[in-house]
Order: C-alpha cells, then structure tokens, then sequence
C-alpha cells in the first residue's frame, strides 16, 4: 500500500470509530463522536502524527471555503461549460478537432465475454453519467452543455476472424485509427465509443483468445481519473449483470452539469482576485524555458517520439524517504519535488526551476466519483538556491501548499494572464511535467472478471507531450521514477545520467534527515565511479 493510501486508510478507519482527524496551526486536531478515543487507534495517529499532518495539510488547504457542490435546480436549462470545457470546446472550433484529446484504452480479453452483459453495463454507466449524453453547441457566451435526457451506446462489433493475418492486421489497424483517433464532432457525437473486435474463432467451449476491446473518450468529458472511474464501474457491472445480480453502484449525488455551474458561481469576485494576484506574482518574470541541456535544437526536433527510462529504490530506502518527509512536515510528492528541482538546478546551473504538476481538482468529496474533465495544471515554481536542507524542504513545502490553495485557475487562464510567449517549439510557462501516482492504475492488468481475464492492450508508441515527463510510483516494493522524454530534444544517456543523479541526490537527502543544516552543496548527486573521475581529474592537474 502506498503512503497516500495508507496514511488516507488511517484517516478512514479513524472516521468509522468516531474520531474524526484534521489540522489547525500545524497542529492535529480531533473531534469525537464516541466517549473515549480508542486506545489503538490513538496510538496508531501518534505514531504517525508528522505524516498525517502534512497529508491532511495538503488535502485540506485547497477545500477550504469552497462548501459543496450541490445538484442543480429542475428548472435551470442553459448550462455553460467548465471553464476548461470552454478551452477545449473553442481548441475545437480552432483546429476542428484534435486527436490530442482523445483518451483511448483497450483490453484483449480472454475467456468467455458476453457481449450483451456488457451492452447492458455500458448504458448503466451512460444512464448513471450525464457527461456520457452531453453534447457541446455554441450559445451567447461561449460553448453551452446540452444533455441528452437519454442515450444508448451499443458496443459496435467487427468479427475479423476470417481474415488471413496480413489482411485481418490491416484491418485491426484501420478499427484502431478509427475509433481511437478518428475526429469527435462535439455537437453531434457520442463522445465515447465502445468498440469490440473479434480476431479468433472462440474455441469448441466458446472461449475466446486475443479478442480486443477498445475505449475512447474526448478529453471534453473526462480524464485520467475519469477512465479509472470508467473502467471500475464496467468491471463491478459487468460482474453484477453476468450474475444475474442488481446494480450494485451507490447513486451518484451531483453531476458534472452542477460542478460547471457552481465553478462560474464559486471563481468569481473576491474568489477570482486573490487567486490572480497570487498567480501574477509567482509568475512574474518567469523563464521562458527550462534551464537543461538540449540534445537536438528544438528547431529541429520532429514526431515527439517518447522513450522512458526507470530507476527504483527498494522499500527500505523509500522508507528513509517518508521518514525525512515526515521530519519536514512534507508530502512524499513534495519532498520528491524538492529533489527533482535540485537535480535540474545542478545540471542547468540556474536556480529558478519551473515544473507542472497535474491535480486531479475533485476537492468535494461528490466530485470522485464522477466522469468528467476536472484535472488542472499547477505550475509550480522553486528556489533552488537555498542555504541548508531544512530551508529547501520548508521553501518547497510552502510553494506546494500555496499552488494547491490557488488551484482553481485553469492553466489556460494562466497562459494568458501571464502573457506568456506563444511557440510551436515548446509549451507555455513549463517544459517538464512531474507528477506522482498514489492510486492504482485502473488500466493494470490483469483484470479479474467471472469468466474473463482483462489485460492491456498497447496502441502503438507513445508520444511526447512534454519534453520530460517524470512519474513517480511508491508502494510497498519500493519507488520507481520513469523518465520519458522527447527523443527528438534528449539522447537516452543525458536521461539516463538525470536519472542515477536524482535517485543518488534521494539517498543523500536521506541520510540528512537528522540533519537539516546540512549545506545543499554538500548533498551528494553523483555516482562513485564519476566521483572519481572527478577526484583523478583534480589530482592530475594539480600534478602537473
């Protein structure tokens, strides 16, 4: 279990025996609905208390005032869009329709698949989900949400069983393209497709082998925790309906239509002011592009193909880490942030480091288990040239928790309240993405059904929408960061070398975590052998 789902399991459990956690003035703080705080219980938080703090921290500060989002009233008819729908919705109108946005998934499946039982869980799920019915048309102001008060999506079926290999892999390949990238109109279209493709004969107990299943929303109407959410409630349906057995699935409390109205209603006056002004003031003369090493010219770069490379430390280590987390009051992201930012300050030479980081922005808790486009981009800036290691990690700390309390923004706004400079060469405000994932992927594999086994189904290499894009990925086995960069920008060894320094830096830091005066210069990011290359190198031109 991750350190987010761990310390949120402890939290969870604390509600369920009446002891309800949260924080004020950096200190934890209880309320109880029972008599006595439970002796086991009390024990476990105090053994946590530095961790719960700062995860409580960072998920608290964001929410505060905020309130809830509560379903529309009966007679409201015109809907606008979120703002980020408004930004998609008018990319659209501009480019008419990019495969850019386009979320596809797909599964080859193994076993006996009822493609019935699986009709019927995908209209549950579009039944339960008005962002699945919603259609986008131009109103008054700007693009307006028109929800269809009822739709069905069959999945469409291709059996390409009789085709020679040659043959049938050209067709697959056409589906594919098809379903998967082939153009969204927004006004008229579903905007997810559901497509099955046959590609074996099921065998004599009608089982059947290879068999794909492709999924694909426009980003208009979802996103990465959208498809999580997508494909949980078709397994848990799927399962249910295969068993003869009820819908199992809790009703949905408020819809995305209401999160859209109450946003226009919530980022607005005093709301909106203070969150420009602080944006406008940590974006002020911000670089325009990261301070690393390019090696291609950007002029010359082409196809954004991705390449990734991964390094790991064992769980042992990560501990260490979360220990020194703990010490500062930080986040594991946070304190990952901290090292990643060093790492390109050393190689860049420049101490102002910018990176994005996605939120998935769901801060209600009725907002989790919808399908919809509410993830935003922070841009969040450091100082990299700070004296100690404890200053670092408290300056790091408060950049975190300060982006997350001005969350509400979407990075569009920000690209042009900030002005930022507009080029086909590289991204506005950031170039690297950093983001770290704390939940299991809904896409892992293999996926469990009564009959059936799901596993991932690749649609052919990835590409690069950043320059560098670093994913971070703690559990109980350990940490895992996967570099992936743009091969047309970055040589797989400059990467590689990124990557030894920033889990090196990592050990480093949390070997100081009793430490914390300990200088930023004497944090140690290199490698043995090139300490001492380095150490060879001096030596020999003092001897001369």
């Amino acid at each position: 279990m991750s350190e987010f789902n761990r310390l949120a399991a402890l939290i969870k459990r604390a509600a369920d025996q009446g002891v309800y956690l949260y924080t004020e003035q950096d200190k934890l703080k209880f309320r109880l609905s029972v008599e006595q705080f439970p002796a086991e219980l009390k024990a476990d938080i105090l053994a946590q208390k530095a961790a719960l703090i700062a995860f409580l921290q960072a998920q608290q500060a964001p929410a505060q005032g905020r309130g809830s989002v509560e379903p529309r009233a009966a007679d409201v008819s015109c809907i606008p869009t979120s703002f980020a729908q408004q930004r998609l919705w008018l990319v659209d109108q501009l480019q008419g329709g990019s495969v850019e946005y386009h979320m596809p998934m797909a599964f080859s499946i193994k076993g006996h698949f009822d493609l019935a039982v699986a009709n019927q869980a995908i209209n549950t799920i579009v039944t339960r989900h008005e962002s699945l019915r919603t259609r986008f048309v131009a109103g008054d102001d700007g693009a307006e949400q028109v929800i269809d008060p009822s739709s069905l999506i069959n999945i469409e079926c291709f059996d390409l069983t009789a085709l020679d290999g040659e043959t049938k892999q050209q067709q697959l390949n056409q589906h594919i393209q098809h379903t998967c990238f082939g153009r969204f109109d927004l006004a008229q279209d579903a905007l997810l497709r559901v497509v099955y493709l046959a590609l074996n004969k099921p065998d004599a107990q009608g089982q059947c082998d290879g068999d794909i299943l492709l999924f694909n929303m426009h980003h208009i109407i979802s996103d990465g925790w959208s498809m999580a959410v997508l494909i949980k409630e078709f397994l848990t349906l799927y399962t249910a309906f295969s068993q003869h057995q009820p819908n199992p699935l809790e009703p949905l409390k408020v819809q995305y239509a209401d999160y859209a109205l109450w946003q226009h209603q919530w980022l607005s006056g005093e709301v909106l002011e203070k969150q420009q002004q602080y944006w406008a003031k940590q974006l002020e003369d911000l670089p325009a592009v990261h301070p690393l090493q390019l090696d291609n010219p950007r002029d010359q770069a082409s196809g954004r193909v991705a390449n990734t490379v991964s390094r790991t430390l064992g769980s042992a280590q990560a501990q260490s880490l979360i220990n020194l987390a703990n010490a500062h009051r930080m986040t594991p992201f946070m304190l990952l942030h901290a090292a990643l930012a060093l790492v390109i300050s050393k190689h860049g030479d420049s101490g102002d480091i910018v990176l994005g980081t996605p939120v998935a922005n769901r801060l209600q808790n009725e907002l989790k288990p919808l399908i919809g486009f509410f993830v935003n981009t922070l841009v969040l800036r450091v100082n990299a040239r700070q004296a100690n290691l404890g200053e670092y990690l408290a300056h790091v700390r408060q950049v975190n928790l300060d982006a997350q309390s001005h969350q509400d923004i979407p990075f569009e706004q920000l690209v042009e309240m900030c002005a930022a400079q507009r080029s086909e060469e590289y991204s506005p405000l950031f170039q690297i993405l950093f983001s770290l994932n704390n939940t299991q992927s809904a896409q892992s594999e293999p996926q469990a059904l009564p009959g059936v086994q799901f596993s991932r189904y690749g649609l052919g290499p990835s590409k690069a929408k950043f320059e560098l894009d670093i994913s971070a990925h703690m559990d109980e086995q350990g940490l895992t960061l996967a570099w992936t960069y743009d091969t047309g920008l970055f040589d797989k060894a400059r990467v590689s070398t990124l990557a030894e320094h920033m889990m090196t830096l990592l050990e480093s830091m949390a070997q100081a975590t009793n430490a914390p005066q300990t200088p930023l210069s004497q944090l140690n990011m290199l490698l043995e052998s090139e300490r001492e290359f380095l150490l060879d190198e001096v030596n020999g031109l003092v001897n001369q």
